[in-house]
């Protein structure tokens, strides 16, 4: 297994992320992995690495990267520090919104096209809380690369396989209340 730090050029800057990679020889199938709003820190670190050692090859952008370097977040202490949640809902997660997430994800892909390491053209996307909107969002907007997407959420969720280069996608996750699902006719 292999974990990188690398940095990709978007229309608005370079963005940090990070690619890993399983043992042996690629290339591999590409995923791209949105992070959460505790954006990067080692517990996405394990996830990516777990999904790497399925075969895959796993992007970790950084969707946070405007803001420059910062410290891991630690779930416990922002959701029990006051200062440090008005820090992530105020500081954090207005750096990126979805216009933003789309020029990302653009060259995220075009990374992807470009890297020896990945296998065909053909991307998953998944990411789980503010990383899924962003996973639904790059499977709307980029329907011939973007080919499954699954945004686990806190009760059930049902991976999205796309047909041949005719995507269909749905996606159903249940709340309490309700079942959402997004569709898109065949094009």
């Amino acid at each position: 297994m292999s974990k990188t730090e690398i940095s990709i050029e978007t229309p608005d800057g370079a963005a940090r992320a990070y690619k890993f990679t399983p043992e042996g020889q690629g290339p591999w199938p590409a995923v791209i992995f949105y992070m959460d709003a505790l954006a990067i820190r080692p517990a996405l670190f394990e996830m990516c690495e777990r999904l790497a050692s399925h075969g895959y090859f796993v992007l970790l952008p950084d969707m946070f990267w405007r803001l420059g370097p910062y410290p891991p977040m630690i779930a416990e202490k922002v959701f029990n520090d006051d200062a440090l949640k008005q820090e992530l809902f105020g500081k954090y997660m207005p750096s990126t919104n979805p216009e933003r997430v789309v020029r990302d994800t653009g060259a995220f892909l075009a990374y992807l096209a470009r890297d020896p390491q990945v296998s065909g053209s053909a991307v998953g996307v998944t990411g789980y809380c503010m990383g899924g909107g962003m996973a639904l969002r790059a499977a709307g907007e980029y329907p011939d690369r973007v080919v499954a997407v699954w945004p686990p959420t806190n009760r059930t969720a049902r991976i999205c396989w796309h047909r041949k280069s005719r995507p269909r996608c749905w996606s159903e996750a249940r709340t309490r209340t309700a079942v959402f699902r997004l569709n898109r006719p065949s094009v």
